[in-house]
């Protein structure tokens, strides 16, 4: 533990560290999170920290309150995990058979926990201002918790003037915070395409329309659609990951089923991409008298990192003694996005360190290891950003 990073009360690092420990052996997945949400607001209640339960909209999420004043700021961290067998081999890996915290969600939770009792703790609230800690279900999974919340009143009858969340980053070195100003990550859609042909025997293919045929032109044209239709310097994705079909060598399938994401930058994009998908491929399949039935479901949209967000909490970092670095947009999505859309907000990566993860292994990996070492860094981040936000808008 680098423990001279840590400038504040010893005794809530080491307890940070258990509650980590905790929270990552027993994950749970995106709307199970009743364990984990428990052992939350068991901690709020031992520092007298109020909350509400359920959070609007949720059956799991709490929003913990501190301090007063109308304006609020929020700070997000995410309850659920992956379905993930985990394989790292730690002390305190999960104890439930499928189910890992792959994302560093169990860091998120912890350094917001950290942040509410240093604040409870320390009496270094910021002045007029309330400090939401929302603690939100479900972000790995459509809708995502983060609409639930917001579709039920969250941002008005709180007053959230501006949002913050932090993600943990294997890719950077240890404590460095990377920044984005502007659309940071991509707008996220699931594509399923299901082709329908007929039934027969392989070698009858002109009394069988062969949906395997018309799902190979289509998977094609997605493909060269990407390249046709869509600017080289706007960052854009269609990935086909899941095609299912047939059951023999001699037996022409009676369908095939394809699953895919779909990710933008902008809504303009995104828009006339669902409408040329849902126009065009069901024509790809007529073509091989086959029949393509298109559904898109809507996903979240883009991140945005507020501009005036970005240069107030860029320098306040650097003046916390972080190394702070540019990072460029990433193709991976949050439902962190929705808030942005709202008000504004800013998501920030935390450099868990390359060197310091045992395993080198990247997000949503059974092998990832975060060490303990990232978790005074994860809550100085958040006091730097609360403190400095807070004291704007005060």
């Amino acid at each position: 533990m680098i423990e001279s990073e840590w400038d504040m009360d010893p005794a809530i690092l080491k307890e940070a560290i258990n509650w980590r420990h905790w929270i990552h052996q027993h994950p749970e997945l995106s709307m199970q999170e009743y364990e984990t949400s428990a052992f939350i607001r068991q901690i709020l209640d031992k520092y007298g920290i109020p909350y509400v339960f359920p959070a609007p909209g949720t059956e799991t999420g709490i929003i913990a309150m501190l301090g007063n004043g109308a304006k609020a700021i929020g700070i997000r961290a995410e309850l659920d995990a992956l379905p993930i067998s985990e394989s790292t081999g730690l002390p305190f890996a999960s104890v439930h058979d499928g189910v890992m915290h792959a994302c560093g969600h169990d860091i998120h939770m912890t350094a917001l926990l950290g942040l509410l009792v240093h604040l409870k703790t320390s009496d270094s609230l910021p002045t007029g201002v309330k400090i939401l800690g929302i603690f939100q279900p479900s972000e790995e999974k459509i809708p995502g918790g983060a609409k639930l919340m917001i579709d039920a009143g969250i941002i008005e009858d709180f007053g959230i003037m501006i949002m913050l969340a932090q993600h943990v980053e294997p890719a950077l070195p240890l404590g460095t915070i990377g920044v984005h100003s502007g659309p940071f990550m991509a707008s996220s859609d699931e594509l399923y395409i299901t082709v329908e042909g007929h039934s027969g025997h392989a070698a009858q293919p002109h009394k069988n329309p062969n949906p395997i045929i018309a799902t190979s032109s289509i998977i094609d044209y997605i493909y060269k659609f990407q390249i046709q239709m869509h600017s080289p310097i706007e960052p854009f994705l269609i990935n086909i990951g899941k095609v299912c079909g047939g059951t023999t060598t001699n037996v022409v399938p009676d369908r095939v089923e394809v699953a895919g994401t779909i990710r933008t930058f902008n809504e303009t994009t995104r828009k006339k991409t669902h409408e040329l998908l849902n126009e065009n491929l069901p024509e790809i399949a007529r073509t091989y008298n086959c029949k393509a039935l298109v559904n898109i479901k809507k996903g979240y949209p883009v991140l945005v990192n507020n501009e005036w967000l970005y240069e107030t909490l860029k320098p306040a970092f650097e003046k916390a003694k972080f190394q702070v670095v540019e990072v460029p947009q990433r193709m991976g999505s949050d439902d962190f996005a929705y808030f942005s859309q709202k008000i504004p907000s800013f998501y920030w990566r935390l450099g868990t360190g390359a060197g310091n993860n045992p395993s080198n292994a990247y997000l949503h990996s059974s092998n990832l290891i975060i060490t303990d070492e990232i978790i005074p860094f994860a809550i100085k981040a958040l006091i730097s950003a609360v403190e400095t936000s807070g004291i704007s808008l005060s």
